[in-house]
């Protein structure tokens, strides 16, 4: 149910995407790559409007994909926040995105959870 005073948006998404990338402080962790799982939701402009049934009226998803797994392995990043941040510019700087939200979780570095993570939320 859509609620009142809020207009129509399309988001983007792409859940649990698994990228090896060289993160982390410890020395352990400067070694070699990890998996990473990255979640990306790309929030779109009210005004995008799709008219017909060509991937010209949209994001090509993947590019956007693409784009991330390259991000993400493109250096090495100390932190977590670093990583989302430069996703997080990327995508915003599509046209009709108003705003992002991306979360990056570490599934291997502790035996007694799933995974720590951060998420982060940016708007133009």
């Amino acid at each position: 149910m859509r609620m009142k005073n809020q207009p129509n948006k399309n988001h983007i998404f792409f859940r649990n995407l698994v990228v090896l990338s060289s993160i982390g402080i410890h020395d352990i962790e400067k070694e070699k790559p990890q998996r990473v799982i990255i979640n990306a939701k790309l929030i779109l402009d009210s005004n995008h409007q799709i008219r017909s049934d060509l991937i010209s009226e949209t994001l090509d998803y993947d590019i956007i994909r693409d784009k991330i797994v390259a991000i993400a392995s493109s250096h090495h990043f100390n932190l977590q926040e670093t990583l989302c941040e430069e996703i997080a510019q990327y995508c915003l700087s599509k046209k009709s995105v108003a705003a992002v939200e991306v979360s990056s979780e570490k599934p291997d570095i502790y035996d007694n959870c799933d995974g720590v993570g951060l998420k982060i939320y940016r708007e133009k």
